[in-house]
């Protein structure tokens, strides 16, 4: 009885443990990033491949399980959608885990996008930053917007650029 009691326990114990280590993991990965990109002259934003694996593993599996079900089952067209629909979704995260980038080497900035289409711009052209409601940034050129920054993203060394060259910085308010 007491050995139920010890593995119950254990295993209650276990999944927080692993939740801590994970936690830890990505706080120093942060730390790492913070430390690196001290250089304001070059430096690159990317989305944190921490997450880069876990979707990798999710695409293979549930590919595996439309093969299979298509391949050896006798199957229903509504459980292909489904399984169709989750590997779409972790590939689209791969993909945007591992391609979008922004990389800036002096006044030279490298636009990386999801599609793979990588654009140059220089600092001179930008014309306006955009904060919107929910914290992301959005850079325009002559009223385009070229790329935006999302709120996950840590862009304050692109921001310190933009305020460093005079480059105006709107945020938009709440209409009431």
């Amino acid at each position: 009885m007491e050995k139920i009691l010890e593995n119950t326990l254990l295993l209650m114990i276990l999944p927080w443990i692993f939740v801590w280590g994970i936690l830890c993991i990505l706080e120093k990965r942060k730390r790492k990033n913070e430390d690196g990109n001290k250089d304001e002259k070059s430096y690159v934003i990317q989305n944190d491949n921490m997450f880069f694996p876990f979707f990798s593993l999710g695409m293979f599996l549930f590919s595996f399980c439309l093969f299979y079900t298509v391949f050896f089952t006798e199957f229903d067209i509504s459980e292909v959608i489904s399984v169709s629909v989750f590997v779409i979704f972790f590939a689209i995260l791969t993909l945007d885990s591992a391609i979008w980038r922004v990389i800036v080497d002096g006044d030279i900035i490298k636009y990386r996008s999801f599609y793979g289409i990588t654009r140059t711009y220089n600092f001179n052209d930008i014309t306006k930053g955009v904060y919107t409601k929910k914290g992301s940034l959005k850079i325009y050129i002559e009223g385009k917007r070229i790329f935006t920054f999302y709120d996950n993203l840590e862009f304050s060394l692109f921001e310190n650029q933009m305020r460093k060259r005079k480059i105006p910085l709107e945020y938009k308010r709440k209409e009431k």
